[in-house]
C-alpha cells in the first residue's frame, strides 16, 4: 500500500513538473500589431522572471546607446556556454529585427520562447539536447524610430522600425568591416556561443508570390566538403520536408538573371558581409527567412514561427552529427589553406 502511494505521489509530482503551463505572453500580431521595443524587452524580461531555465543578458552596446540583448533558454539553469558544450549539447541561434521595418521573427521569437518553456505540446523535449538563444532585436536604433510609412508596399503590421541603424547603416552589410557597435557586440556574442546553427529573420522587398515565406539557405558551395554535403543530403531537405507537413510549406529566396523570371532564376549566395555568410566563416550552418511583404502579416508571423519549430526540431535530432560535421569541416579547411 505504502509502495502504491508513493509511485502515485511520484506521477503526480512528474505531471506538475511536466505539464504544459498557460501562456504568459499577450502577442498582438492578429491584429496586425508588432511589439515596440520596450514591450519586447519587457516581455523577455517576463519570461526570465517566471523560468529558472532561461534568462536575458546584455552583451555590448549598440549604436543608439542601448544594451544588445540574448536571451537564453536551456532546461536548466545552466547559462555558461562552455559548460553548455561540454554537456554534448547543440547551440541554435537566432537574430531578429537586423532590417527593423521587417519585424516577424520577433513576434514568433517571443511566441515561440513562451510556448517552448511552457512545453507547449511537449515541445520542452527539444531542449534536452538543444539550448536556444535569441537576440530580441538587433537594430534597437531602427526598431526606436517606429513609424506606418518606413517599408514601401508593406501595409501591415501598421507601424515598424526603419531599416538604417542609429548611425543610418544596413546591419546587414555590416558583418566583416564592423563600422558599429552592433556588429561589434555581435561578434563578441558569436565567439562566446559559437552557434552550430544560425538563423536570421527577415522580409522581402517585393517579391510577389502565394507562400508566406521563403529561405536562404547556407551557401552549400562556400562551406568545405563534408559540410556541403550535410547541406544539400540533410540540412536543406529536412526543412524543406518539414515545413510541408505544416500550414505553410517553403519555397527558396531567388534572385532574377532577367526581368523575365521564367528566362532564369538562381538562389542567392550571401558572403560574409552578410550574417549568414559571416555566420559560414565559423563553420556553423547559417540562413535567413523571407517572408512574403504582401501576405497577412499573421500568416508571416506563424509561418516563421512554424520554421524556428522545423529548425529547432531538427537541431535537437542532429545534434551530434552537426557537431561532427563542423568539427571535421574545419580539419579540411586547414588541409585546404596548407
Amino acid at each position: 500500500m505504502k509502495k502504491l502511494l508513493f509511485e502515485i505521489l511520484v506521477f503526480c509530482f512528474s505531471l506538475s513538473v511536466f505539464a504544459q503551463k498557460p501562456a504568459l505572453l499577450k502577442l498582438k500580431f492578429e491584429q496586425n500589431y508588432s511589439p515596440t521595443y520596450y514591450e519586447t524587452i519587457e516581455m523577455f524580461q517576463l519570461l526570465d522572471k517566471h523560468y529558472e531555465s532561461a534568462i536575458l543578458m546584455e552583451k555590448g552596446l549598440t549604436d543608439c546607446g542601448k544594451p544588445l540583448h540574448l536571451f537564453v533558454i536551456n532546461n536548466e539553469s545552466e547559462f555558461n556556454p562552455e559548460k553548455i558544450r561540454q554537456q554534448g549539447k547543440s547551440i541554435l541561434l537566432i537574430n531578429n529585427g537586423i532590417h527593423a521595418g521587417e519585424p516577424e521573427g520577433i513576434d514568433a521569437s517571443l511566441w515561440f520562447a513562451d510556448d517552448i518553456l511552457r512545453n507547449k505540446d511537449g515541445m520542452a523535449k527539444l531542449l534536452e539536447k538543444t539550448v536556444i538563444i535569441i537576440i530580441p532585436v538587433y537594430n534597437i536604433g531602427g526598431h526606436l524610430n517606429r513609424s506606418a510609412f518606413n517599408r514601401s508596399g508593406q501595409t501591415t503590421p501598421y507601424k515598424t522600425g526603419f531599416r538604417g541603424n542609429y548611425a543610418n547603416l544596413d546591419l546587414n552589410r555590416d558583418f566583416t568591416k564592423c563600422d558599429s557597435e552592433n556588429a561589434r557586440s555581435f561578434s563578441k556574442i558569436f565567439a562566446e556561443w559559437n552557434p552550430d546553427v544560425f538563423l536570421d529573420t527577415h522580409t522581402t522587398n517585393g517579391s510577389d508570390h502565394q507562400y508566406s515565406i521563403t529561405l536562404i539557405q547556407p551557401s552549400p558551395a562556400l562551406y568545405p566538403p563534408v559540410m556541403e554535403k550535410f547541406i544539400r543530403d540533410s540540412l536543406v531537405p529536412a526543412l524543406y520536408s518539414g515545413m510541408k507537413t505544416g500550414q505553410y510549406e517553403l519555397i527558396p529566396y531567388v534572385d532574377y538573371f532577367y526581368e523575365d523570371p521564367k528566362n532564369g532564376i538562381v538562389s542567392s549566395i550571401t558572403g560574409p558581409r552578410y550574417s549568414s555568410g559571416f555566420a559560414g566563416l565559423f563553420h556553423s550552418y547559417g540562413m535567413m527567412t523571407e517572408n512574403q511583404i504582401y501576405r497577412k502579416f499573421a500568416d508571416r508571423v506563424k509561418s516563421c514561427y512554424q520554421f524556428i519549430q522545423v529548425l529547432a526540431e531538427f537541431t535537437a535530432e542532429n545534434g551530434e552529427e552537426i557537431r561532427k560535421s563542423r568539427e571535421e569541416g574545419v580539419k579540411e579547411s586547414m588541409e585546404i589553406e596548407k
